[in-house]
């Protein structure tokens, strides 16, 4: 009876500490979901940094609404040949179009009134009035910034749907565009590193 009692005395503080030794794991474990939680949240929040400041490096540094007009041309033709792939349904493929053309479509409306823009401010250049000229030249550096805002959400998308060889791409056909030794905002690699 006395090993009965010391056996079952043996098994219950056990089980006692095996409990014991999970109870004091349960807070290390919400340590490391925390932890991983906010690491995912970090990535998540560097991943968006690193597109939108690719995006505005590509979209910033023309001279004349033309160049951004072609090059915002050349991105949507690049990401239309992007859309058929093999395994990729039809209405996804058509819903992807539908997309680049609705936001190639918003970046060229943009563009035509910062085009629009810069000849109204090209006409009251020797107004007598200053604040007319200044007017049109807010008008005209607003317009130009709400292009290439459009045209970041056109990059956005590319970003989004591209791999490495569609952002040597686009950031070749923004150095085509470079001539009579403009920068083109290219001092810095738009490229995002690996």
């Amino acid at each position: 009876m006395v090993v009965g009692a010391i056996a079952g005395w043996a098994l219950v503080s056990q089980v006692g500490r095996e409990q014991e030794r999970q109870l004091q794991d349960v807070p290390l474990l919400k340590l490391f979901i925390l932890y991983h939680a906010v690491l995912l949240e970090r990535l998540a929040e560097q991943l968006k940094n690193d597109e939108v400041t690719w995006c505005e490096r590509l979209a910033e540094g023309y001279c004349e609404s033309f160049e951004l007009q072609h090059f915002i041309d050349s991105v949507r033709d690049l990401l239309i040949l992007r859309v058929d792939v093999p395994g990729r349904s039809a209405r996804r493929r058509a819903d992807l179009k539908e997309d680049i053309n609705e936001l190639h479509k918003e970046a060229q409306v943009a563009v035509t009134a910062w085009t629009l823009r810069e000849r109204d401010r090209e006409k009251v250049a020797g107004h007598y009035d200053r604040q007319v000229v200044a007017d049109a030249e807010r008008d005209c550096v607003n317009a130009r910034g709400q292009a290439e805002r459009r045209c970041c959400f056109l990059l956005g998308h590319a970003y989004r749907m591209g791999n490495r060889s569609m952002d040597h791409k686009v950031a070749c056909v923004k150095r085509r565009l470079a001539h009579d030794g403009v920068d083109h905002g290219m001092a810095k690699d738009p490229v995002p590193n690996s």
